[in-house]
């Protein structure tokens, strides 16, 4: 009879240890989960207060506004390129003109010398040209420097607006990874207090 008792003693000995074991793990789970709930917490928080005023889908509609711009400066900026290139080989013809018939003394067709006056109304023809054709460049070269010059403004705005999508991208990703997180920890808490529960036998 003492032998059955002494064994029985020993074997709710032994459970309660195992038991008091299983508790102190379950509380030390418990209250780091508890921890990292509070860390979680503050960095959601912090996170919150950084996006509170950003909208991705405005940022989106920056970033291809943007886009849109330049591709539409760069249109521009290759048809005055064009342009520019037209009338500076018109400038060259002209300048080539005057410098033949300056130097030209016999008509190469009728043989007959080219008078003096002759030579003179070509050439104020073709520098009345090459007034007009440089006009026209100036202008040219003046619409080229301004859409440039937007394309430079419009290039570092985009530059930025898509360094800031790309950061607040990440920040809603990691604020969705937080929230997943906190949602983890709190089952894991919720768990945790059922076992206690259980084990100090309030379940």
């Amino acid at each position: 009879r003492l032998e059955e008792d002494v064994r029985k003693y020993n074997e709710i000995n032994s459970k309660l240890s195992i038991t008091n074991v299983r508790l102190d793990g379950l509380k030390d789970v418990l209250e780091k989960a508890k921890d990292e709930t509070i860390q979680v917490d503050e960095d959601i928080e912090a996170i919150r207060n950084k996006i509170v005023n950003i909208s991705l889908v405005d940022l989106e509609n920056e970033v291809a506004e943007k886009s849109a711009r330049i591709n539409e400066y760069n249109a521009k900026a290759r048809e005055l390129s064009s342009r520019t290139g037209e009338i500076n080989s018109m400038i060259a013809s002209c300048n080539h003109n005057k410098a033949r018939i300056n130097e030209l003394d016999v008509c190469p067709v009728c043989m007959q010398k080219v008078g003096q006056d002759y030579k003179a109304g070509i050439i104020s023809q073709e520098e009345n040209k090459l007034a007009s054709y440089s006009s026209i460049q100036q202008t040219y070269s003046k619409e080229l420097y301004d859409v440039e010059s937007n394309l430079n403004t419009l290039r570092k705005q985009a530059e930025e607006a898509n360094k800031m999508l790309v950061e607040s991208r990440m920040l809603f990703r990691h604020m969705e990874e937080k929230i997943a997180s906190r949602e983890k920890y709190t089952f894991v808490i919720k768990q945790n207090e059922e076992e206690i529960r259980k084990l100090n036998g309030q379940g």
